[in-house]
């Protein structure tokens, strides 16, 4: 079944601080009702010792809680497998479903994907704007250059509205079992932009909206076409701080929105 967890993002603040300590943020986490939590550099480093990580993992096991995802940083050239390496042992450690991984270069997602693959992981990069996912297209063609079973996508249907792309139940029965994880937060464009949270995206604006908006993401049609798939995975709810309303009431309001989607 599809389980709903909950990114850190919605308390990240400027430069890597977090509005509350990690283990705040698991219990607020736990008392909502999420599953699953996405950890965010800040929570975690290359430097995170292995018994603090367990320590983490103790933490996440004492609430019933698991590791949706973390991410590790790009692989550009060798000496980065080495850092890369140390993400993963964190991801072993922490029973992470997916690890998060941004493929620019063939040659390197494919070292780090066998690297994954040694470990028992799996590494997906999030359908995202101004990257080689940026698009249904674009995703599938990566994937087949990298052509590593453990390889897949974070499906994300926010960055696919500001690429003016579908993301209904055609553009997710197309990407079908390489989606290994969801993240999801609201977007609308917007015909005259006024103030200050405009998002500007080839040469189109948009807006940040709250779910159930009739012109944001349509989170029945994104539900219906991961139950299409048979999707079993986590729905990560990626929302930053909010001007429309305080982040820690959104986090509450996108569980009780999105848990009726999962029924």
């Amino acid at each position: 079944m599809m389980r709903l967890s909950l990114s850190a993002r919605i308390i990240e603040g400027p430069q890597g601080k977090f509005q509350m300590s990690l283990v705040e943020f698991l219990d607020f986490a736990k008392e909502i009702g999420y599953q699953g939590v996405e950890l965010r550099q800040g929570q975690y480093s290359a430097e995170t010792a292995p018994d603090e990580a367990d320590r983490i993992k103790k933490r996440l096991e004492e609430r019933g809680l698991r590791c949706a995802f973390i991410r590790a940083p790009n692989v550009e050239e060798r000496s980065g497998l080495e850092t890369f390496k140390l993400y993963l042992s964190m991801a072993r450690i922490l029973k992470a479903d997916v690890v998060r991984f941004r493929a620019t270069e063939t040659l390197w997602a494919k070292r780090a994907a066998d690297l994954a693959a040694d470990r028992g992981l799996r590494l997906a990069s999030q359908i995202h704007t101004r990257t080689r996912f940026e698009t249904v297209d674009m995703a599938l063609e990566t994937l087949k250059d990298i052509k590593r079973e453990n390889f897949g996508v974070i499906f994300e249907p926010g960055n696919l509205v500001l690429a003016g792309e579908d993301y209904g139940k055609e553009a997710i029965q197309r990407l079908g079992d390489k989606i290994f994880a969801v993240c999801v937060q609201n977007i609308k464009p917007v015909k005259e932009p006024q103030g200050e949270h405009i998002i500007e995206h080839k040469g189109r604006q948009f807006t940040r909206c709250l779910i159930g908006d009739p012109e944001g993401v349509d989170f029945a049609s994104l539900f219906q076409g991961l139950k299409a798939i048979g999707y079993q995975g986590f729905v990560n709810v990626l929302e930053p701080k909010s001007h429309l309303m305080d982040n820690l009431e959104l986090a509450r309001f996108a569980y009780e929105k999105l848990n009726q989607f999962l029924k």
